[in-house]
């Protein structure tokens, strides 16, 4: 999901973990992604493992649409569902992910579970 605002700081970081943590949603941690507007771009810029997320979560990440071309941060979350990476046995219940734009006013939000 994507939602865009013209109010500055439209979306409080907060609020959005009180939201996802009353649904369920545990907090892992966070990351800063840096800007990239085309596939290559954001290929390139995906989070490496140095910021704990695995193998599994990139290739997650690096097919999530990209709507917000500005730095992002990351906000990693268990979701209590789990992911399964194809053809393997490898899961992981860090599959909820929200990204706001470095201004909070744009906002993605995406929830991976499956195979």
């Amino acid at each position: 999901m994507y939602w865009k605002s013209n109010k500055g700081s439209a979306f409080d970081t907060d609020e959005i973990i009180e939201f996802a943590k009353q649904n369920g949603w545990v907090l892992v941690d966070s990351l800063e992604y840096p800007s990239g507007n085309s596939k290559t771009e954001h290929s390139n810029n995906v989070p490496d493992s140095s910021h704990a997320m695995t193998q599994h979560e990139i290739s997650m990440y690096e097919k999530f649409p990209r709507w917000i071309k500005s730095n992002t941060k990351i906000y990693r979350f268990k979701t209590g569902w789990v992911t399964i990476e194809p053809g393997t046995d490898n899961s992981t219940d860090i599959n909820g992910f929200v990204i706001l734009g470095n201004e909070n006013t744009e906002m993605e939000i995406y929830h991976v579970w499956g195979e």
